[in-house]
Parts: C-alpha cells; sequence; structure tokens
C-alpha cells in the first residue's frame, strides 16, 4: 500500500511539474502576443498620422491649384 501511495504521489508531482510548465509557456507566449498587438497599434497610430497629414497635404495643394485657375 505504501508503495501505491508513493508511486501515487509521484505521478501526481510529475503531473503537477508538467501543469507548471505548461503555465509558463502559455504566459511567455500571451506576453509576446501582447507585445506584438501593442508594436501593431503604435505602428497604425503612426501610419494613421501620415496619412492624415498626406491628405491635408493633398487638399491645401488643391485649393492652391484651384485659387490659379479660378
Amino acid at each position: 500500500m505504501e508503495l501505491l501511495t508513493a508511486n501515487t504521489m509521484e505521478s501526481v508531482s510529475v503531473g503537477h511539474q508538467s501543469l507548471m510548465d505548461q503555465q509558463e509557456k502559455l504566459r511567455s507566449a500571451q506576453h509576446n502576443i501582447q507585445d506584438f498587438v501593442a508594436l501593431n497599434l503604435r505602428q497604425l497610430t503612426r501610419e494613421k498620422a501620415l496619412i492624415a497629414a498626406g491628405h491635408h497635404e493633398l487638399s491645401k495643394m488643391t485649393e492652391d491649384i484651384k485659387k490659379k485657375l479660378g
């Protein structure tokens, strides 16, 4: 009976360690994904600002051309 108990405890301990290792890998993967998403959001924000600046410049150029033609 003691041997069975010892084997069961060892099995539970190994299983627990395996779950802890998997949890750490998941935590690391989640952190990497969060970093990736944050980087993408920063890049999108910069791109949006560049697009807005380009749109503003095109609007200004269009108005200047209209004034010269009209």
